[in-house]
């Protein structure tokens, strides 16, 4: 539990080197794949997701539980019908805060996406830094629009 809040600790370019690292020398048939980069963000921001769902489910009483326990609802209708509906605003928040966190995400991203692989993050950063800032704008304002959405949600939840 603890172990995983290193990724999210760790600066994206320190843990894009450790993957480069770990996938160039031992499992070079998954280097610069979009499964590494997928993989590179889950390292990332599991704990944002981690954080929010036990933040959530610390919300929820042992006594709704144990109540649906005693009506004679087996382990796994309670699971369905009484936490999962409970936590769900959590879990989706945390679902958000990943989203948003991972489309504005260069370091990882620029050194771990597979060639021709371009995220909006990329593409702002290869036109800006040759000062073509015509061309960035539209990218910076799609991810603005795009990270609006969850934001609303969240705002709109709690």
């Amino acid at each position: 539990d603890k172990l995983s809040y290193a990724g999210y600790a760790l600066p994206g370019v320190i843990v894009a080197l450790g993957f480069i690292f770990i996938f160039n020398n031992h499992i070079p048939m998954l280097y610069n794949t979009f499964y590494m980069l997928a993989l590179a963000f889950v390292v990332r921001f599991l704990p944002q997701a981690m954080q929010a769902g036990e933040a959530s489910l610390s919300l929820v009483s042992p006594r709704m539980d144990e109540a649906a326990r005693s009506l004679g609802y087996p382990p796994w209708k309670v699971m369905f019908t009484v936490i999962l509906p409970n936590i769900l605003p959590g879990i989706l928040a945390g679902g958000a805060l990943v989203f948003v966190s991972s489309i504005k995400e260069l370091p990882a991203t620029l050194m771990l996406r597979p060639p021709g692989f371009d995220t909006l993050a990329v593409r702002i950063w290869v036109d800006a830094s040759e000062a073509l800032y015509h061309l960035a704008a539209p990218a910076a304002l799609l991810i603005i629009f795009i990270s609006i959405i969850p934001l609303r949600y969240m705002l709109r939840k709690y």
